[in-house]
């Protein structure tokens, strides 16, 4: 049975954009704090890194192998790798007009990012034998305002907060 709902019961459900809110809340850049969660930040691209942006992965463990000696080696595994899986990272720096962040766009949302998938930019590579020759195509995305649900963290590396793209909601 399906009931229509009076106006009364339909003029106090939220708009969209005010649930997208409650959920998603927006920051200034200068705002995120280390333990943000589904924030929403927007910028411009003012760098972004393609000169290796593809990783080869352990395909048992999914940690990062080494090539020695003509094969790949898992460290965590102690095994030879026939075929890794590939993991494509996409690392930018976005500005907004109170400062800027580094945000990591990892699997599908880096493939979302430069508009080709894990599989096409490996072939790309193994065609050119350069791991840079997808920089340029990356290095386009500089300019360009992107809008992104992201998690912060404190990167202890480099002493400063960082994000993690959740989800790309923006881009011009």
């Amino acid at each position: 049975i399906v009931i229509k709902p009076n106006k009364e019961k339909l003029d106090s459900i939220p708009a969209l954009n005010e649930i997208e809110e409650s959920i998603y809340k927006s920051r200034n850049i200068d705002e995120i704090e280390e333990e943000d969660k589904n924030i929403k930040v927007s910028g411009k691209i003012t760098e972004a890194y393609g000169d290796r942006i593809l990783y080869e992965m352990c395909p048992n463990c999914n940690k990062r192998v080494e090539y020695v000696d003509d094969a790949f080696i898992c460290d965590f595994c102690g095994e030879e790798i026939q075929q890794p899986n590939y993991l494509m990272i996409i690392p930018c720096n976005i500005e907004d007009d109170t400062g800027s962040v580094w945000i990591t766009f990892f699997r599908k949302l880096a493939e979302e990012l430069v508009g080709m998938t894990t599989d096409e930019a490996n072939e790309v590579i193994m065609k050119t034998a350069d791991e840079g020759s997808l920089a340029e195509k990356v290095e386009d995305l500089i300019g360009s305002r992107i809008t992104v649900i992201a998690d912060a963290s404190f990167d202890d590396y480099n002493e400063e907060i960082r994000l993690i793209a959740k989800k790309i909601v923006g881009r011009e």
